[in-house]
């Protein structure tokens, strides 16, 4: 699809196991030499392992090409059958018709090939591919298969191939006679980061073209780190990184290409690979810097007008927070002469101006206070028992005094709760704490 755009002769990623891409590393030079040796010296089992995707199956049809007339292999990759369907295949492969299709039969043509190839001077091989999955008692059969032999050489020579999971099941205690019998095992391990660079420019380099005129640096860096060593894993991704970039008419695979398609492999979002990690850090609590938010707030909304400062006498007019409304007169006031009060007397201005916040007071400091019933504004957050507390100074802790309440309660009719004050509302105290009932009769 791309191979135009890019003037390939032809797309260098393919997944088939085509041997005419075989890339000759150390480690896969030294397997196909060890499993070639077993063959042609007719060592009887052998073992070629490595993990998903490091190239077994494409070395495998590199040596059969290799082999020639000399030795004759049958090449069995479905193994999740019987023994006998493992075997009818084998014969397939090999060009023998059995004369039937039971067990015995197939033995027998098997056997006769065995020994026609052998007066040749032939050797004949079976070579396994996914052996892991092989049941025990295929095993076993196979292990019994081994004995065709003469007094001198082995008829039959078997390959098993697999992932490091082979190694896991021959080790196991019913499989040691299999296991003894191997004479030669080769492993294929994963490329170094250096080979796995030089196995994408053999690649290219078979269809024309070259790692540095269409990939970034920074780019195969990426691809080379997350291929880890796999073959198949680079070839997936360097064809998708050269399918995206053609699809957006690009001459050669940028970084952000390759993001993309690491992501698509991992099942990711691409943004998501930027980040090299993906845990929230938790900060600690700075207390300086959540103070100096507050105080930049506050400042907005003292700026905006909304907040008197604590202790303005004209608190009442401004503070946005609306009055409870007036309760109606008890029925033993209706009669009463109106009070004095209704026209506030003068108070001194120390005592108005001079009463703490709530949040910001001493309990218990007596204050200044007056002859004549005084009329207070209440302030923001305040309530009635705390500013008494104020005016008369009573010991913290203690509730109102009876007396002083009837008395709050007589001057303030409008009250129906003594504590369900708002701000903004005046309200009349008594003039002195000696005035009240419990005053007088000595009561603190």
């Amino acid at each position: 699809m791309y191979a135009n755009h890019f003037r390939l002769s032809a797309e260098p990623f393919g997944l088939t196991p085509d041997p005419a891409y075989l890339y000759p590393s150390a480690g896969h030079r030294e397997a196909l030499a060890a499993v070639q040796y077993g063959l042609l010296d007719r060592r009887g089992f052998i073992t070629l392992v490595g993990e998903v995707g490091t190239g077994k199956t494409t070395l495998l049809y590199s040596l059969i090409s290799q082999l020639g007339e000399e030795v004759q292999a049958a090449y069995v990759d479905y193994t999740m059958q019987s023994f006998e369907e493992l075997l009818a295949a084998a014969l397939l492969d090999l060009d023998v018709v059995p004369t039937g299709t039971s067990k015995p039969a197939l033995l027998s043509a098997f056997n006769a090939h065995l020994l026609q190839r052998a007066d040749q001077g032939h050797t004949t091989a079976l070579v396994i591919d996914e052996a892991q999955n092989l049941s025990d008692q295929t095993f076993e059969e196979l292990r019994l298969l081994s004995n065709f032999e003469t007094y001198d050489r082995k008829l039959l020579q078997i390959v098993l191939v697999g992932q490091p999971e082979l190694q896991e099941r021959l080790r196991q205690h019913q499989l040691r006679q299999l296991r003894e019998r191997v004479s030669v095992r080769a492993v294929i391990n994963p490329l170094s980061s250096a080979e796995m660079g030089r196995y994408i420019e053999h690649r290219l380099a078979r269809v024309g073209g070259s790692a540095h005129a269409l990939f970034s640096r920074a780019a195969l860096w990426l691809i080379i780190r997350r291929s880890a060593g796999i073959p198949r894993r680079a070839n997936i991704l360097c064809h998708n990184a050269l399918l995206f970039a053609f699809a957006r008419r690009v001459p050669r695979v940028t970084v952000g290409v390759a993001r993309e398609v690491i992501a698509e492999m991992d099942e990711r979002r691409p943004g998501l690979l930027r980040r090299r990690s993906l845990r929230l850090v938790r900060r600690p609590f700075a207390p300086a810097r959540w103070a100096i938010g507050v105080g930049l707030a506050f400042a907005v909304v003292v700026a905006a007008g909304r907040i008197v400062p604590r202790g303005s006498s004209d608190a009442a007019a401004v503070c946005p927070v609306r009055s409870a409304p007036a309760a109606p007169a008890p029925p033993d006031a209706i009669d009463a002469p109106p009070l004095a009060a209704e026209s506030p007397a003068p108070a001194d201005p120390a005592l108005t101006t001079e009463i703490p916040a709530p949040e910001g007071d001493t309990e218990g400091d007596p204050v200044a206070v007056a002859s004549e019933p005084m009329t207070l504004t209440i302030p923001p957050g305040a309530n009635l028992t705390r500013l008494a507390r104020k005016i008369y100074g009573w010991q913290v802790g203690r509730e109102m005094p009876p007396a002083l309440a009837a008395e709050l309660q007589r001057l303030n009719p409008q009250l129906t709760n003594m504590d369900a004050i708002v701000a903004g509302d005046s309200i009349r105290f008594p003039p002195t704490p000696g005035s009240t009932p419990e005053r007088r009769e000595g009561t603190p």
